[in-house]
């Protein structure tokens, strides 16, 4: 029998059977430890069927079975384990064990002396179980921690998948998939899983259940929200806040605000109150992360509603010629006023003024157009009020005159009438020749004039509220007949008559007075004499443009003019004779019908400080030859201050140092002037042509100083504190301008000013409203600036930045790195590091000699200690690199045969980011019995075919170096054929006969092998 089969292999071999006749399907087959495989041949079953001399089936080197149709051999060992097919040739091997992985060959002879061959590869896998995941750490925080994830499984030959969800999971600059291992560095809130792995070999594949991570981030996008967003809240309201923020795990908030301690997603402010205006912002903060992040502020604006309007005065009655303010008030939140008169929009004219607020409307001086309806309109975004005044202007009287004849006939009636005009309506009282007739009645009657009633009729017109009284004459003459006309020529004679009678009577006196004078010098051994001098009119409130001018002298005369005295001082003696002197003049130019004539002063209203000086001007110029100017009359309303005439001057006591009079034009300078000298001043001047009126209302001020500034607090914090800042200042009549720098600061919805201006309150203070602010103080004769205040605003952080020094994507191991970190802030941010196990403080991080270690997200938190605000950079990942070294390609066998699995794999030291596959200095080109695993570390032949020959390189490559190692790989012949399958095992057979070693006919009989019966 031995014999018969070394025969039946040497035929075989000799014949060049071995080159690929293929009778087996599958030239790889793959099974579990435990399980079967069939060995399929290509031949199929034949009616009538076809007899095999002898079937012989060997693994590698060992025979397993050998059979023919009478006899069956088994190796030991195989006894139970095995069913040959007789009708194919194919063989069934079952309770594979992993030393069953190897070469299995058949060689069939058929009856007809036909031999047929091939060989086929089995290899034995223990299943994939026990599959499981673990964990380095499932608690996380976004963008520093890294965590490992190991996967551990029973089974041979294994292959590993990282799964996140549905989606393969693989590697790229922050993972790293070693296989069984895989790495996240810096997580982020989009690792958190299910993660699960895939264990696979040639039989079989599991899954382990699924592994989450907990990965803590945020706060983020934190958000304030008002249940009832408005721009204002009325005093008394409720408003509730939100807030929320992107966290895990959720964020506790903390409310910021000012005196505010309060904590929870949720704020309510019941009933709230004007002292509440302000900004809220929440703060959230995360205690896994350690990060917090402040919303943006809201600006809550708490109005109270206006009420209780009222317009009032300051002067009750009102006065023409007088000062008056009328203020406008109410109690809440006042925005605007709107001020109107006679309902109509006041238009302002140049003696009205509005303070800033426009709470005050001043008059100066007021006049009789100024009467009417005032009504101020107070509004703000809640509501409004509105409050009336009417003011009525007393005024006069003025414009005397009496209406009436000037000849009468003896025996007839006589009426005069008295007018005036007068707010309220003139009394009147009639004199006649000085001696009262008549009062409280503006008509006077006589019905039967007799010539006791002739002569002068004065009429008084009297204001009981202005106190102001004015008067006028009537001559009347009682005649029998009708007396011959007097033309113009007889009335100027006259006029000119009664001039002569009153300058004789002036100068009488003036001599009688000089000549006393003399006598009283002499006497004393004291000699006073006066000088002349002139000068021109200047419109300023005082001059020293003058000609000529004489301290403590009251008289200026043109130098073309002789030498008089320029001052008389009156006694008490002489008081009676000025008066008189002065009510003559003024009755002289009443009487004469000269006062018709008003205008004469430059200016209408002058304005002059407390001891200044002041010059009232006329319009009057020095002339070549002078202009003689018989009378000048100064008074301060009805009150003289100084006469001149040819017979001398006279001034009131009080007066005496303190005035010039200027002959040449007849205006006056008054010195060391007083609050109580300011009013209504009046000039007559007689010329020897004409007769010059005028009058000018004088406004005297205290000047302004010591303007200075007070601050409630200096120390703000942006967003929440607010600030009150007061002007004081000495002076009258004052209006405030509050400047930042150099810029006016006005009312706005954040800016109030109040008390007239003098407080400035800023609310929720911004940092740009640190000044520097000053105070600027003014009124009509001087103004005054304080010092300087700024104000110290906190703020931040804000813009917290990173910066890298070197800046690159890798960093080589031992390499040195510096951080720095940067805030807006004010004061300067402290600065916290946040990365790995670090616990350094400072704008500066130094990472010295660096390592793979510390490779990771790396960021700054800065913080304010004045705002107590926090805020975290963008993280900054430093990837730190070993250098590729020691590359080296290694075989799973010394001795590649062709048809056996065979894996070389490429291997370093440093930190892997790419290997090159090549074979003789070609680029590799995969076919469908090469593969690679996914780090391309692992070049696997399954099988390996003779072709394979040749020498491998691989090239390992990362960002600082690469490496290259070569392997020369010689692949053994190995006879055979056949096609691969990928199936483990067919079944796919005519018969099976199970434990059975031949094969009958239909008969029943025992069928012989063609090669015994023709055997000699």
């Amino acid at each position: 029998m031995n014999l018969l089969f070394l025969l039946c292999v040497l035929c075989v071999t000799f014949t060049g059977l071995c080159e690929g006749s293929g009778v087996l399907v599958d030239d790889l087959l793959n099974a579990t430890v435990g399980g079967k495989v069939l060995f399929t041949t290509k031949l199929t079953p034949q009616d009538p069927p076809v007899t095999f001399q002898t079937v012989i089936w060997n693994f590698n080197t060992s025979r397993i079975i050998s059979f023919s149709a009478t006899v069956i051999n088994t190796t030991p060992g195989y006894e139970d384990r095995i069913t040959p097919f007789i009708s194919s040739g194919s063989l069934e091997l079952r309770n594979l064990a992993l030393t069953d992985s190897g070469e299995y060959r058949v060689s069939i002879i058929t009856s007809d002396l036909n031999s047929q061959s091939g060989s086929t590869t089995l290899m034995i896998y223990e299943p994939v179980s026990n599959v499981m995941t673990t964990t380095s750490s499932p608690d996380l925080v976004e963008f520093i921690s890294s965590v490992h994830l190991s996967c551990s499984s029973s089974g041979t030959s294994l292959s590993f998948l990282w799964l996140n969800g549905s989606s393969e999971f693989t590697a790229s600059d922050r993972v790293t998939d070693e296989g069984s291992k895989l790495t996240i560095f810096n997580v982020t809130r989009y690792d958190q899983g299910p993660f699960s792995c895939r264990v696979v070999n040639p039989v079989s594949n599991v899954t382990s259940d699924p592994v989450f991570l907990s990965v803590s981030f945020g706060p983020e996008n934190t958000r304030l929200n008002l249940s009832q967003s408005q721009l204002y809240y009325e005093d008394g309201s409720n408003v509730s806040l939100t807030c929320s923020a992107v966290s895990r795990p959720p964020a506790h908030f903390q409310w910021i605000g000012d005196k505010l301690s309060v904590s929870g997603p949720e704020l309510k402010l019941l009933n709230i109150k004007m002292n509440q205006t302000g900004n809220y912002s929440c703060e959230a903060s995360n205690n896994k992360t350690h990060r917090s992040q402040t919303s943006q502020p809201v600006f809550i604006s708490v109005l109270q509603r206006i009420s209780g309007a009222s317009v009032k005065s300051t002067a009750n009655p009102a006065v023409e010629g007088n000062s008056v303010n009328l203020t406008c008030e109410a109690a809440g939140s006042v925005f605007s006023r709107q001020w109107m008169i006679n309902d109509s929009d006041l238009i302002q004219t140049d003696t009205m003024t509005l303070n800033n607020e426009k709470s005050v409307l001043s008059f100066q001086p007021l006049k009789r157009t100024n009467n009417g309806k005032y009504s101020c309109k107070i509004t703000n975004p809640i509501n409004s009020d509105k409050a009336e005044y009417n003011m009525v202007v007393n005024y006069g009287p003025g414009s005397v005159q009496i209406t009436g004849p000037h000849e009468i006939n003896v025996k007839h009636t006589l009426t005069l009438t008295c007018s005036a005009e007068s707010t309220p309506s003139a009394t009147y009282t009639w004199f006649l020749n000085k001696t009262e007739i008549l009062s409280h009645s503006a008509v006077f009657t006589k019905d039967v004039t007799e010539f006791s009633d002739g002569g002068s009729y004065t009429c008084t017109a009297t204001n009981y509220v202005t106190g102001r009284r004015s008067t006028a004459e009537h001559a009347l003459s009682v005649i029998v007949k009708q007396p011959p006309s007097c033309n113009s020529g007889c009335i100027a004679g006259i006029v000119i008559a009664c001039c002569l009678i009153v300058g004789l009577c002036a100068g009488g006196l003036y001599f009688v007075s000089r000549r006393r004078k003399q006598q009283n010098n002499l006497s004393h051994g004291d000699t006073r004499t006066g000088s002349t001098g002139g000068g021109r009119q200047n419109n300023v409130a005082s001059s020293s443009n003058q000609d000529e001018i004489y301290e403590d002298i009251d008289l200026e005369q043109p130098r073309e003019a002789a030498p008089q005295s320029a001052r008389l001082i009156c006694t008490s003696q002489e008081e009676g004779t000025m008066n008189l002197l002065f009510l003559l003049c003024v009755l002289c130019v009443i009487f004469t019908g000269l006062c018709e004539g008003f205008g004469v002063l430059v200016d209408d209203l002058l304005n002059a400080p407390v001891e200044g000086k002041v010059l009232f001007t006329t319009k009057l110029t020095p002339q070549d030859p002078p202009v003689t100017i018989n009378l000048v009359l100064w008074s301060l309303y009805l009150s003289p201050i100084i006469s001149f005439s040819a017979g001398g001057n006279t001034v009131t006591p009080g007066y005496e140092d303190r005035i010039t009079l200027f002959i040449s034009t007849g205006s006056l300078e008054l010195r060391n002037l007083a609050l109580n000298e300011s009013g209504e001043y009046r000039v007559t001047i007689i010329t020897s042509g004409e007769t010059h009126l005028g009058s000018t209302r004088l406004m005297i001020y205290e000047q302004v100083s010591n303007v200075m500034i007070t601050t409630s607090s200096p120390d703000l914090v942006e967003f929440i504190s607010s600030v009150y800042l007061s002007c004081s200042s000495s002076g009258s009549s004052i209006s405030f301008l509050w400047l930042n720098s150099s810029s006016e600061v006005t009312a706005s919805d954040r800016v109030q000013l109040t008390d007239r201006g003098s407080n400035l309150i800023i609310f929720n203070v911004t940092r740009y409203d640190q000044g520097p602010y000053s105070c600027l103080v003014v009124n009509p004769v001087s103004n005054g600036t304080s010092d300087p205040v700024f104000l110290s605003v906190s703020f931040g952080p804000e813009n917290t930045r990173l910066n890298l020094s070197p800046s690159q994507l890798y960093y080589e191991n031992g390499s040195n790195v510096s951080l720095t970190c940067s805030a807006d802030s004010r004061p300067p941010a402290h600065f916290q590091w946040i990365g790995g196990e670090l616990s350094v403080s400072g704008a500066e991080l130094k990472l010295l000699h660096i390592k793979t270690s510390q490779t990771g997200n790396y960021s700054c938190e800065a913080y304010n200690n004045k705002t107590k605000r926090t805020q975290t950079s963008q993280p900054v990942f430093i990837s730190v690199l070993q250098r590729i070294s020691g590359a080296s390609v290694k075989s799973t066998t010394n001795q590649a045969v062709e048809g056996n699995s065979v894996n070389l794999t490429c291997e370093a030291a440093g930190s892997v980011f790419s290997r090159q596959w090549m074979i003789n200095g070609s680029d590799l080109i995969q076919t469908d019995t090469m593969t690679l695993n996914s780090e391309k570390s692992v070049l696997s032949f399954q099988p390996l075919k003779r072709t394979n020959s040749g020498k491998y390189s691989c090239k390992i490559t990362n960002s600082i170096n690469s490496d290259k190692a070569e392997y020369n790989m010689l692949v053994k012949c190995s006879t055979g054929g056949g096609r691969q399958n990928s199936v483990a095992s067919s079944s796919n057979q005519d018969v099976i006969y199970e434990d059975i070693d031949f094969l009958k006919n239909q008969e029943g009989g025992t069928v012989q092998p063609e090669l015994e019966k023709n055997s000699s």
